[in-house]
């Protein structure tokens, strides 16, 4: 009888184990980096082409490889991190399984060139799908540089799996920007497809930040300071007023890795309860420094989950932290007791004190037409049929106050605005129309009444006219009199750099003027300067959101500017305003529902009424 059991080739085994651990080009970097952060390395350089599918490359100055252990750090679980199981209990490098540089190797063409301060020369390996193809020596300096070439191309299966080169790069770029943060004392330098993209100098946390996100993100940091015997936390949250409609900037760091947690992120969304919407996230960069002991970072190959002992303790904790932090935000921008000292001017205690002066004119008369004095001079003051005495000013004042006035707004008795004229929205229809409660359209029609939503009414009608526009490549831009310099993060830029054409054609007019600034020049008709900001950096959303065809963006960005630029709840309109509106929204194809899937108005007969009175 055959066995039914069998023993896996070695080839077979090695690229099931690197699915686990190489999941993406980023998964690559991400390991590659760790390793130089783990040999020392104070300069690292991350060089990428296309989307690092062709080339993943990292040089460091670190200690280097010995010659001799070359060959075996490409070997599954060879490691020099850990050597005993209790050693799994006390980590504090990035890597210790000893799997990263085997599952890589199995997948891709990989060279490595490394010297340690005591080898002569440098040590060349060369392996392809795990197999050593030559060792030679080299020239090099200390340090190593790691190049992993044609990534996938011994499983095309996978490489076909892979998304646009646009989603990779993001993904890379997500992967540096976690060790940039984690390691602000590291020079590291990105550079994709010859361009270099970040080039980041040693400093502190807050520098490092105002690098990567912008001038914007650094002034609006709060710092987060706790120490207990049993947890350290540090690093910043953001203030209420710059919370974002889209994720991207939430980091948590454990002993300087980067995991992610839902627990402590309700934390700190917790602090921020009251302070901002539910649709918005803050930014924060939250690092925990905790005894190895009390931690599990063994439960993931990719270790970005943590396990703790106690992680209830640390919840509490980082919420009060952060709470404390938001707490003193109002007084911590008015009195900035961190605030650059040299720059301050000191005071002279060489000159004798002078006690302030007021001028003061004595002959002045605000309430005489024909003239006054300041300081020497007559000046003439128009007059423009001023009354003589208070008694015609009164008269007057009653006269424009009988003319311009208008029903009380919060009657008590109806809780709505009551109807000031009646609107003909056609010939032979006469339609009454009144907002309710500043967030509702009430139409009537016959013996029909119509609720509607105003802002899921306004933004259906402003999406199905920009798409109308776009196909019939009508699409107007409304020029600015003065352009609006917008900031994002390099790895914002870069996607809004590569959909400019895009953005271009639906009414954005813009030009980079620097690696993290663009100037607006236009937007599309109706749309907002204060909405352009959140809809360009929405495009740093996931591709998968979208799909990555044109026609679906198309339509993802028409929601995001119908959104932006719709009457809101709480917006008081005119009559006119509410007229152009139930008249646009009812000559659509499909009037009742909204861009967000909800229904943009409520049908209410003469009978639903009589129902409320039993007759």
């Amino acid at each position: 009888m055959n066995n039914v059991i069998k023993l896996l080739p070695d080839h077979v085994a090695n690229q099931i184990a690197a699915g686990e651990v190489v999941q993406r080009p980023a998964s690559v970097v991400k390991e590659l980096l760790e390793n130089s952060i783990d040999a020392g390395a104070s300069q690292i350089t991350l060089v990428i082409e296309d989307a690092g599918k062709s080339l993943i490359q990292v040089i460091d100055n670190g200690c280097g490889i010995p010659e001799q252990d070359v060959r075996l750090a490409f070997e599954r679980h060879a490691t020099s991190k850990i050597s005993t199981a209790e050693d799994l209990f006390k980590i504090r490098t990035m890597g210790f399984r000893g799997e990263a540089l085997a599952s890589i190797a199995a997948v891709s063409q990989v060279d490595c060139i490394s010297k340690t301060k005591d080898d002569q020369v440098a040590t060349h390996l060369s392996l392809e799908a795990g197999k050593v193809v030559h060792q030679t020596h080299i020239a090099a300096n200390q340090g190593t540089i790691l190049s992993v070439k044609n990534l996938f191309y011994n499983i095309p299966a996978r490489r076909n799996f892979l998304k646009s080169a646009q989603v990779e790069q993001k993904h890379i770029y997500e992967e540096f920007i976690k060790i940039a943060l984690a390691h602000p004392d590291k020079r590291l330098k990105l550079i994709n497809n010859d361009t270099e993209v970040f080039h980041l100098l040693p400093g502190n946390l807050k520098q490092r930040i105002h690098s990567l996100f912008g001038q914007k993100t650094a002034d609006n940091l709060l710092a987060i300071n706790e120490e207990t015997s049993f947890v350290q936390l540090g690093g910043y949250v953001t203030t209420p007023t710059v919370a974002k409609k889209i994720r991207g900037e939430q980091y948590f760091f454990i002993n300087k890795r980067y995991v992610r947690n839902t627990y402590l992120h309700h934390a700190i969304m917790t602090a921020y309860e009251g302070l901002i919407g539910p649709e918005l996230f803050p930014s924060y960069f939250i690092f925990i420094e905790i005894d190895p002991s009390e931690i599990d970072v063994n439960i993931h190959p990719t270790k970005t989950e943590v396990k703790f002992r106690d992680e209830r303790t640390v919840y509490h904790l980082l919420k009060s932290a952060a709470k404390r932090a938001l707490g003193i935000s109002a007084v911590g921008h008015v009195l900035d007791f961190e605030q650059e000292t040299s720059i301050q001017v000191p005071f002279d205690a060489t000159k004798p004190p002078v006690v302030p002066t007021i001028l003061v004119n004595a002959d002045f008369n605000p309430f005489n037409p024909e003239t006054y004095k300041s300081q020497g001079n007559t000046v003439k003051v128009p007059t423009i049929g001023t009354p003589k005495n208070w008694e015609e000013l009164y008269k007057i004042a009653q006269k424009v106050e009988a003319n311009t006035s208008s029903p009380d707004e919060t009657d008590p008795l109806f809780g709505y605005d009551i109807p000031t004229q009646v609107i003909s929205l056609s010939e032979d229809l006469v339609t009454e129309l009144f907002q309710l409660y500043k967030k509702y359209i009430m139409y009537v029609r016959l013996e029909q009444a119509y609720l509607i939503h105003q802002q899921y009414a306004h933004e259906r009608v402003l999406y199905e006219s920009l798409k109308k526009s776009i196909k019939n490549r009508t699409v107007l831009s409304q020029q600015m009199l003065i352009p609006v310099k917008l900031e994002f993060s390099a790895r914002e830029m870069d996607r809004i750099l590569h959909f400019k054409t895009l953005l271009n054609s639906i009414g954005f007019d813009f030009e980079a003027i620097g690696k993290t600034e663009i100037a607006l020049y236009g937007l599309p008709i109706e749309l907002e300067a204060a909405h352009a900001e959140d809809i360009m950096r929405s495009l740093s959303l996931d591709e998968s959101e979208w799909n990555g065809a044109e026609e679906v963006l198309y339509d993802f960005l028409c929601r995001k500017i119908a959104a932006g630029s719709a009457y809101k709840s709480g917006q008081k309109l005119t009559q006119t305003q509410m007229a152009q509106l139930v008249k646009n929204l009812f000559n659509l194809e499909n009037p009742a529902s909204g861009i967000r899937g909800k229904k943009t108005f409520a049908l209410v007969r003469l009978s639903d009424f009589d129902k409320l009175f039993n007759s």
